[in-house]
């Protein structure tokens, strides 16, 4: 079967095409550019919210490496594993080995440098590391936190973002198919009549 170019189309089928090709790019692009901002908020709000938790569990995970007090970080553990968006956090010495966990326990990454300031925080996996020091002080390193949130609100959300969207989408496009057909009328009535 031949596919017929478009200079062999009907003048009404070029002229449909010509006006709803743009229109379907600009909805296209809408769509797109619709999720992945939201996409992108998402991620950082929740980013924002991991960081907070983090905050919050660093002075009791200072002051339990500080006294190097296994029932300490056990109690903290337990006590942040009722939070429901909680996927996974894990306390580490200065080693680099594991304390106590929620969750999977993880493997810290090989390249984590020994000294730096305290606000630095890694991500590595969506998982929020961030080192842990002796009150008062930036150096030496005690141990490390590890934190990972749930990421399922992130995905509904985007799912959410998605058919909204596409519904918006395909409404501009009925329209435009409407209008494309009252306008084609106005301009292919009197051209049929030649």
């Amino acid at each position: 079967m031949k596919i017929p170019s478009f200079s062999s189309l009907h003048f009404a089928t070029q002229l449909r095409l010509a006006t709803l090709l743009p229109v379907m790019i600009i909805i296209i692009s809408f769509v797109y550019l619709y999720t992945a901002e939201a996409s992108y908020r998402s991620q950082q709000q929740r980013l924002n919210e991991s960081k907070h938790y983090l905050n919050q569990l660093l002075p009791s995970a200072e002051f339990a490496l500080s006294r190097n007090n296994l029932p300490i970080i056990q109690k903290l553990i337990q006590s942040a594993a009722t939070n429901p968006d909680l996927q996974l956090l894990s306390i580490y010495n200065a080693k680099k080995e594991l304390l106590a966990f929620h969750g999977k326990p993880l493997k810290l990454p090989a390249n984590l440098r020994n000294f730096f300031s305290y606000s630095q925080i890694f991500i590595h996996n969506n998982v929020l590391i961030s080192p842990v020091f002796a009150p008062g002080t930036t150096h030496p390193i005690l141990g490390w936190i590890a934190i990972k949130l749930d990421q399922n609100p992130i995905q509904i959300i985007y799912y959410q973002h998605l058919l909204l969207g596409l519904f918006i989408g395909f409404i501009g496009l009925i329209s435009a198919l409407i209008m494309q057909t009252l306008l084609s009328r106005k301009i292919l009535l009197p051209i049929a009549k030649l």
